[in-house]
């Protein structure tokens, strides 16, 4: 086992929504002690969606989800509950992917920035930057995202007002709070 095994790190993480018209992505700092539920629920609040779908981490031919009927655990599946980041053994300029709704198929690069010795006041997850709305949920992946930014931008379109209604009353596909996302996320992960 290598050092970083055998010690708690932070990770400099960054989180970047793929197949989108404009950049979406979120810097994380996570400890290695976490296990990849509570990284997907820090990606969750970080990205701005509501957790209403599944989801399967891939690092190589590993996979970490939730199990369910269908899931198999074997050497290379393995139950996100129970799993911590730091057993994958990770390193600088490392990168998986993180899949949510396996329907709308949002896939994510995760991408190891840096690693630094964990400070015990470091024990939370935080986002130290970030860029782009995610898409609201259920908007029915890349393509209908794109649909979706089309019709709310087109005032001639009578389905404008319905989209944003859906949407919560309005949508800014640039927003992106980063304090807004630590106050969650120290509501989430309390010491």
């Amino acid at each position: 086992m290598g050092l970083m095994a055998t010690r708690s790190f932070l990770y400099d993480i960054q989180v970047t929504l793929l197949d989108m018209p404009w950049p979406v992505w979120r810097r994380l700092l996570v400890p290695s002690t976490i296990t990849f539920k509570k990284f997907h629920e820090a990606i969750q609040i970080a990205m701005g969606w509501q957790n209403y779908h599944l989801f399967e981490f891939r690092y190589g031919p590993i996979a970490i989800s939730i199990p369910d009927e269908d899931f198999l655990v074997d050497e290379f599946h393995f139950d996100a509950r129970w799993k911590k980041l730091s057993s994958l053994n990770l390193s600088t300029s490392d990168v998986m992917s993180y899949l949510y709704d396996f329907g709308d198929n949002w896939v994510h690069l995760i991408h190891v920035k840096g690693i630094r010795p964990l400070e015990h006041r470091e024990l939370s997850v935080r986002c130290t930057g970030g860029e782009g709305a995610c898409p609201p949920e259920d908007v029915g992946g890349p393509y209908g995202y794109e649909q979706f930014l089309q019709t709310i931008y087109d005032s001639e379109d009578p389905e404008a007002n319905h989209l944003l209604d859906w949407a919560g009353g309005s949508f800014d596909p640039w927003a992106f709070d980063r304090n807004h996302v630590n106050k969650e996320m120290a509501q989430r992960f309390k010491k």
